[in-house]
């Protein structure tokens, strides 16, 4: 599967707000679906968040299990620029488990990754897909979007699979992104 494949695909968040959504057959309608880092599949969160992988997004952190032990994916794409040795100690990575799919992995261009840190330092794996996106494509107006709540829906918790709540990212920053983007203005 080529990237160029992907436009109108769906990507979906790991955010709270997908719980009790009964998004999971409208999310497996899409031709190809991404999800990001870790997330969970099994029949409890089938009506709310589907079961279909097409795309991994993941940022190789030390926290990120493997999630190909638990389904299985064509791609995988990599929102930080741990290609780079410039970037390697910045980011706690998981080198072994970049190695295990090497195969599959595309990293997103550095320049993109640099561009969007003069927005925003430390932008999410979701907020940094977004942007890749919206430099591939030019619009993101036609990607169907789940789970994106942008650390800010303070009636659920941060993921739909647990009650984590740690967030170093700031919300109210990657929503006005996220905004701009959607209005073509970056």
């Amino acid at each position: 599967m080529d990237f160029a494949d992907l436009e109108g695909f769906c990507v979906v968040g790991n955010s709270g707000i997908l719980s009790n959504s009964n998004s999971g057959k409208v999310i497996d309608n899409y031709s190809h679906v991404a999800r990001i880092n870790n997330f969970q599949l099994g029949n409890e969160y089938r009506n709310d968040v589907g079961i279909k992988v097409d795309v991994w997004i993941c940022s190789f952190y030390t926290d990120i299990k493997d999630m190909g032990n638990e389904c299985s994916f064509d791609k995988i794409l990599v929102p930080l620029p741990l290609d780079d040795s410039r970037y390697e100690s910045r980011y706690l990575r998981n080198s072994s488990m970049i190695d295990k799919y090497i195969d599959k992995i595309q990293f997103i261009p550095i320049s993109i990754y640099e561009e969007l840190v003069k927005i925003n330092k430390n932008p999410s794996t979701g907020l940094c897909f977004l942007f890749w996106y919206y430099k591939f494509f030019g619009r993101i107006d036609n990607l169907g979007i789940y789970g994106y709540s942008f650390f800010n829906n303070k009636n659920s918790p941060h993921h739909y699979f647990d009650d984590y709540s740690k967030c170093g990212h700031n919300g109210d920053l990657e929503k006005e992104i996220y905004k701009q983007l959607l209005l073509r203005k970056l």
